[in-house]
């Protein structure tokens, strides 16, 4: 059996000695799957959102996919000024980034005062909570069993009227306190590096066996 999982670089494994000890490996071990993963370290949820769209519509379809949302204000950008054209991740941290050329320093500074700003942010929360759920819609439809996490930030609906019913899909989409780095943070686990959001293995190992009770419970 095979779960795919796909994510920021919290589903990589970013800066474990180690990466056998991140969430993404042992979540696989605890349910006795094979693991196929997509995530990059600094990844948008565009590109999570891409990746696995291209993978279930191009590739034998996984028996569970497993998908560590982003930080919202994330984005990609298209480059053509090097000798490869290619996608870059654009992100607050700096994390896996290629820095565009200096031309695009205006453009960036732009995006940087954006991202910041809080209504910009709930923003770009709705939209991703209409196009996550519609993600969700189609996994369903194509039948592979599917569970997602916020792994920095909630939707930031909190009226009750507006949430989705994601049928058990989705663990916690409504609550702050319960997105990945919170909880990890409010449960006093450290980071490796203070200000970079990457935990120590106990932290990824507690989630992971979080994640793997969830799944039993409700997908499985």
């Amino acid at each position: 059996m095979k779960i795919l999982i796909n994510g920021d670089s919290n589903m990589c494994g970013e800066e474990l000695d180690d990466r056998s000890l991140g969430i993404a490996p042992q979540l696989a071990s605890m349910l006795g799957m094979q693991e196929i993963n997509l995530s990059l370290s600094g990844s948008s949820n565009d590109r999570i959102y891409d990746t696995t769209m291209s993978y279930v519509q191009n590739q034998t379809a996984p028996d569970l996919i497993v998908i560590g949302w982003s930080e919202y204000a994330r984005v990609q950008w298209f480059l053509t000024e090097w000798d490869r054209p290619e996608w870059v991740e654009i992100n607050n941290l700096g994390i896996g980034q290629r820095l565009p050329p200096a031309e695009y320093q205006m453009r960036l500074e732009h995006w940087h005062k954006s991202a910041l700003n809080p209504n910009y942010r709930k923003g770009l929360s709705l939209y991703w909570h209409e196009r996550i759920f519609n993600l969700h819609k189609y996994l369903e439809h194509l039948r592979i069993p599917h569970v997602f996490f916020h792994a920095f930030h909630d939707f930031k609906l909190y009226e009750r009227e507006y949430q989705l019913n994601w049928n058990s899909a989705f663990m916690n989409p409504y609550h702050h306190e319960l997105t990945y780095i919170h909880w990890c943070a409010g449960n006093n686990y450290k980071e490796i590096t203070p200000g970079m959001f990457h935990y120590e293995p106990a932290a990824q190992r507690a989630w992971a066996e979080k994640l793997a009770e969830y799944i039993k419970q409700n997908i499985l």
